[in-house]
């Protein structure tokens, strides 16, 4: 397996319930022979009516939680049993905004965290989606309970490349690092690749809005003709990854192939539930001028439909603001 990840950040947002989190974050840096740090990052103290009344008494209770978060987090990678140093944070503040700092910082490349959920019962709260946008590297997140392998792996690829010749580098980039990782940890349980693309000729929205007119024929022999060109993508992206697998000794690895029709958040989203996937791969693309806009929000939407993994990647050339 190839060494990618050289610094992985492990975020912690409570002082329990944190050890499978923690033992995947230390079983992440040992396979890729990378730096681990922990970050326990907590929000900021609401402040009441006493603490209102005097700034001190709010600072010296901030320093106190700090102090106290401090050693527990100290005292817990004492008893690890691992053998690699693992560098330590506190923050209190803006969760999401505290971690981004963390990651700018000491430049990790991966970021490990558990999702929580948000108001709307989500999987995935305000500070996961947060991160997908805002992250400039990949971004692992896992769900509370999790799974002690990755049998089956989804990836989720673009194969519309109807855009500029910047654009359809960086889909095709993208594709590339997507279906490599994801071919990883399936080789490291011996388990199954899904490389999945949804497609669709026109949004039924607008069909049945009537904004857009086409008889029946002219959308079948359209939806049609997509489905081969995703076809043709699709095989040629199943051919480079089977020759860099080729050329790497002992892996042997089960690839199958789905091209699903229908709105992309949903069908990658029912693709992965009929699957039974323990984790999802997938890309986010920032448009320039527009920073952490994904688009057509797929991804955000799809990490409010799925109770699974998610390994989020931004392709290497493209830079993300911290906001």
């Amino acid at each position: 397996m190839r060494s990618r990840f050289k610094q992985i950040l492990c975020v912690l947002t409570s002082t329990t319930g944190q050890e499978a989190l923690i033992s995947k974050a230390c079983q992440l840096a040992k396979q890729h022979k990378a730096k681990l740090a922990l970050q326990l990052a907590l929000p900021a103290l609401p402040p009441n009516a006493k603490l209102v009344m005097s700034s001190f008494a709010y600072i010296e209770s901030q320093e106190t939680l700090i102090c106290d978060a401090e050693r527990w987090l100290s005292d817990y990678v004492k008893s690890l049993d691992t053998d690699q140093p693992i560098d330590c944070e506190v923050s209190v503040g803006e969760v999401s905004q505290d971690v981004l700092a963390t990651v700018a910082s000491l430049q990790i490349d991966l970021v490990v965290a558990q999702a929580k959920a948000g108001l709307s019962g989500r999987l995935f709260g305000a500070d996961s989606l947060h991160l997908l946008r805002h992250c400039p590297c990949p971004v692992w997140l896992l769900p509370h309970q999790l799974l002690p392998h990755h049998n089956v792996v989804m990836a989720a690829v673009d194969l519309n490349f109807n855009y500029g010749h910047e654009d359809n580098v960086i889909r095709q980039e993208l594709n590339h690092a997507i279906v490599q990782e994801a071919a990883e940890l399936a080789a490291l349980a011996n388990g199954t690749l899904h490389l999945v693309h949804v497609y669709e000729a026109i949004p039924e929205q607008y069909l049945n809005e009537g904004l857009l007119s086409m008889n029946e024929e002219e959308l079948q022999a359209m939806t049609a003709s997509i489905r081969e060109e995703r076809a043709l993508a699709m095989a040629s992206l199943v051919s480079s990854l089977e020759q860099s697998l080729f050329s790497q000794v002992n892996t042997h690895l089960s690839i199958q192939t789905h091209l699903v029709y229908g709105q992309s958040s949903h069908g990658l989203a029912t693709t992965a539930l009929q699957l039974d996937a323990d984790v999802v791969v997938m890309g986010t693309i920032t448009q320039v001028g527009i920073p952490g806009w994904l688009i057509g929000s797929t991804t955000e939407e799809l990490a409010g439909e799925l109770n699974c993994s998610i390994l989020a990647l931004k392709p290497a050339q493209v830079s993300t603001d911290v906001q």
